[in-house]
């Protein structure tokens, strides 16, 4: 068989939001870019994890309204939810949103785009069914796959994750959620919400990494909403019943799976339910690429990459999840900028994560972007403000009956903003202010210069910032010049 060789300036394997990123800036700044998919443009974010669970999440949150609506003077009655209107509704929605991501508008950028699976001949070719693409420079975006964990009895092919939940299309029975991070607690409180019974499952705190006032707040509302959490427990079996997963028209039983797990307190307790979703963690999806042809070397399941995103061979970039990066959608134009001045400008650009916001949409939102109150103390010591401000203090919160919730701003003794993290409504909104004043490098003297409107939830910002500049100004030596100062006439 004769095979056609195609000689590009950059070749992106991997057509999710990083891959596409990628190929978008390369094309306009004119390079000759070979997109490759092997499944559908736009990847998890678009078709199986980001949007889907943001528009179930939605729809639960417009539930969870509906049954509080006696809070305004509203008569609610009972209505049932109807799961597959709701699945319809973001199916809709994501199509609204799938031209911006289409091949029709890649090519008429002028991205030559090319369905099927990728394989390295050596490290300047591609192997592509009949076809060998001819790269000057490749970028690995092939995104991450879960990371079923070895536990007696589970079965990958009989358990949801995030990536295959939104094919589900009833409201599970009863939900038992493996795992503590966002995701898990955002798919947790949603399925809740639209009327399922959900226990949630996790070998530590949930959101380990976050602020602990703020996470056991989390907590708190999550339990509150009926979600039985279970923390510092250990799952060491499982037990299916039935051959298979999803199979619409059948209702599930609470005991088509059962869990064994080991409480922090050493008891063991078994737990049976109609689904069970594994939120565990993710291995870069790279497996079937042959790297071993090109050169790139792999560190157990990861490819081997720099802080300027290069792998073992300086032509060939990692971007997205199948890299270093924490995954987020909003990353992948950042990387993708760090990756092309790599490449044109012969310069080593490192990537720098820690002022990137982190948002988890439970309700209420988790947002936040720099250090934690404990990772400040642990570099810093005593030389910290920690400045809180609690939601209930917002008149607008108050009047939307939303005052669950803070903002805490951690800032060193000389004023440099350290971090920030937020617990409220539409946190994820609320923490832009914060990440724009990191970039700056402001000082928290600047933010109470930063007016807000009233009502307004951002106000709770700006309050944080006027209580930390009092913080830094009460200070004995700072208090005692205010008091020199004011002997002299003005």
């Amino acid at each position: 068989m004769n095979q056609n060789t195609i000689k590009v300036d950059v070749c992106v394997i991997g057509a999710g939001a990083s891959g596409l990123a990628v190929a978008e800036m390369a094309v306009q700044i004119g390079m000759d870019v070979a997109l490759i998919e092997k499944e559908r443009l736009g990847g998890a974010f678009l078709n199986s994890v980001c949007l889907p669970k943001t528009g179930l999440f939605e729809a639960a949150k417009v539930a969870n309204t509906s049954r509080h609506a006696d809070r305004f003077g509203f008569e609610y009655n009972e209505h049932a939810v109807d799961i597959r209107a709701v699945k319809k509704g973001i199916e809709e929605s994501i199509r609204r949103i799938e031209p911006h991501y289409s091949a029709g508008r890649f090519e008429a950028l002028g991205v030559r785009i090319y369905e099927g699976e990728a394989r390295f001949i050596d490290d300047h070719h591609i192997q592509l069914k009949e076809d060998v693409i001819n790269a000057k420079y490749i970028v690995i975006a092939t995104g991450a796959v879960p990371d079923i964990p070895d536990i007696d009895g589970i079965k990958s092919d009989k358990v949801l994750t995030p990536y295959n939940i939104h094919k589900l299309h009833e409201t599970p029975r009863h939900l038992i959620v493996l795992g503590g991070q966002g995701v898990a607690l955002e798919l947790a409180q949603s399925y809740r919400r639209l009327g399922s019974r959900v226990t949630l499952i996790t070998e530590n705190t949930i959101m380990p990494d976050t602020d602990f006032e703020i996470a056991g707040m989390i907590n708190e509302a999550l339990s509150g909403e009926g979600i039985k959490i279970n923390e510092n427990s250990r799952v060491s079996s499982v037990k299916h019943k039935l051959d298979r997963l999803v199979d619409d028209g059948v209702q599930y039983n609470d005991d088509n799976v059962t869990v064994v797990f080991e409480t922090q307190n050493r008891e063991v307790r078994e737990v049976g339910g109609s689904h069970l979703l594994v939120c565990a963690d993710e291995s870069p999806e790279i497996t079937c690429l042959d790297l071993m042809n090109a050169g790139v070397d792999v560190e157990g399941k990861s490819i081997k990459t720099s802080q300027d995103l290069r792998t073992s061979q300086k032509h060939i970039f990692v971007v997205g999840n199948a890299g270093l990066g924490p995954g987020y959608m909003h990353v992948s134009a950042y990387e993708a900028h760090i990756v092309l001045k790599n490449m044109l400008l012969r310069k080593r650009l490192e990537v720098d994560y820690s002022q990137m916001p982190r948002v988890v949409f439970t309700d209420p939102e988790f947002a936040a972007v720099g250090m934690t109150d404990e990772q400040a103390r642990t570099k810093y010591g005593r030389k910290i403000n920690v400045s809180v401000s609690k939601l209930r203090d917002n008149d607008r919160a108050v009047v939307m009956k939303q005052e669950a919730g803070m903002i805490k701003v951690i800032t060193h003794k000389n004023g440099q903003i350290l971090g920030c993290s937020i617990l409220a409504a539409q946190a994820g909104e609320l923490i832009s202010i914060w990440v724009l004043a990191l970039s700056q490098n402001l000082k928290i003297r600047d933010m109470p210069s930063v007016l807000a409107a009233y009502p307004t939830l951002s106000d709770v910002s700006q309050r944080a910032g006027g209580m930390s500049l009092k913080s830094s100004l009460s200070g004995f030596w700072t208090r005692l010049l205010i008091r020199l100062l004011q002997k002299f006439p003005g």
